[in-house]
Parts: C-alpha cells; structure tokens; sequence
C-alpha cells in the first residue's frame, strides 16, 4: 500500500540508498575538487574580509567576556548591596531591641527604687509598732498591777461587807428575840420584871 493521496512514498531500503549516494545538484555528482577552488578563490579575492571576519569574532568574544564579567560585576555588587541592606536592616533592628531593652532596664530600676522605698516604710512602720507595743505592754502591766490592787480593795471590802453582814444578822436576831421576849412578857403580865 504505496499510494495514498496520489503521492508515492519511499520505502526503508529506498531511503537507505539515498542517503548513502553522495549528494548531487540537478542529478549531477558533486565536485569537491570545484567548491575548493572555488572558496579558495574567494579567500584570495578578499584577504581583508577573512582578517575582518577573524576581527570581529575576536571582539565579539572580548565583548561577550566584557559583558559578562560586567554582568557578573553588577551581579556581585548587587549582592554586596543586598548583604550590606540585609546587615543594615540588622544592625537597626538590633538597636531597637538594645532601646527596648534600655527601657526596661530603667523602668526595673525605678521599680527597685519603689520597693526600696516601700521597705523601709514597712521597716519604720514596724519599728514604731515595736515602740508602740513596748509603750502598750509597759501600760497593760501597770493596768494590771492596778487592777491586782483593785481587786485586792474589793477582797477587802467585800471581806469587810461580809462580816457586817454577819453583825447585821446577828443585831437583828438579838433584836427579834428581845421583841418576842417583850411580847410575851407582855401578854403574860411580866412587863413589870422585864421592867
């Protein structure tokens, strides 16, 4: 099956002759002697064109190289640039941090100096409540040793208070007794010895 679309195609062994022939132009064999001469000629014509060719590909190189190390210049100085802005943005981030951190330090110290402040209030405050405790203790013992001799009196007294008490009861039952010993020498008829 050769044909399709009216086109004739090569077959594998077709294709492997041909491209063992040698090349030819209009089915003619090629002239490798000819094209020698030919460009031979050519180079001979024009020996300024040959030194200009080698010119021109030696500047093309020496711009490549030029570009090139220029590129690689700029490339490192941009990254000098960028390390350089890296480290700046650092260094100023760091000093920031050392002024947040000076802040604190000094607020620290004015707290310090607060809580030294509130101890030695507390220790005032405390030495005058040991005065004032020494002064109160001193007082409590002389209220004390008062009332020891209040009570003392009282004791005393009701001592005193208690043994009238007895006298009272005993005038009192003397006098009861001579009441009902008047009575009845009376409603008997012995006022006249009692007299």
């Amino acid at each position: 099956n050769q044909k399709k679309n009216d086109k004739k195609y090569k077959t594998i062994k077709e294709i492997e002759e041909s491209s063992t022939k040698e090349p030819t132009t209009n089915n003619e064999p090629f002239n490798y002697h000819s094209q020698k001469n030919l460009d031979d000629k050519i180079d001979n014509e024009k020996p300024q064109f040959k030194s200009n060719k080698k010119r021109n590909t030696r500047n093309r190189m020496i711009n490549y190289f030029d570009e090139s190390n220029k590129t690689c210049e700029f490339q490192s100085l941009r990254s000098t640039k960028t390390k350089f802005a890296n480290l700046s943005n650092c260094i100023t981030f760091r000093m920031k941090e050392l002024d947040t951190l000076n802040g604190s330090i000094e607020n620290i110290k004015l707290q310090l100096k607060e809580l030294k402040g509130l101890v030695e209030d507390s220790k005032n405050e405390k030495r005058d409540l040991l005065q004032k405790f020494c002064h109160s203790e001193k007082d409590l013992k002389q209220v004390l040793e008062s009332l020891r001799e209040d009570h003392c009196q009282l004791n005393e007294e009701w001592t005193f208070i208690k043994s009238w008490s007895a006298k009272k009861e005993k005038i009192r039952k003397e006098f009861f007794d001579l009441y009902n010993f008047y009575k009845f020498g009376e409603r008997n008829g012995g006022v006249r010895y009692i007299n």
